[in-house]
This record gives C-alpha cells, sequence and structure tokens, in this order.
C-alpha cells in the first residue's frame, strides 16, 4: 500500500520515495533489484 506524498521543493532527495510506503517489505518488492536483501532496504 502507498500513500502519495508530493514534494513541494521540486527537489528529488528521496529517488526511491521510501517516505510514501507503510510497510518495508513492499518497498522491498517495488525495488528488490537494487538491495542484497530485505535487511539492507529496510536500512
Amino acid at each position: 500500500m502507498r500513500k502519495e506524498k508530493s514534494n513541494s521543493n521540486g527537489q528529488d532527495d528521496d529517488p526511491y520515495h521510501v517516505y510514501d510506503y507503510f510497510d518495508v517489505e513492499d518497498f522491498y518488492d517495488d525495488n528488490y533489484d537494487d538491495f542484497w536483501d530485505y535487511e539492507e532496504a529496510e536500512d
């Protein structure tokens, strides 16, 4: 489940939009190619 959040200053300081996710597992599922394992994604 994702929460939509806009960045008011127009800069992309968070390329993964990590704060848009409620659950670490959802974040990892969407970005599993970018991380070695679940714990790295959680960090």
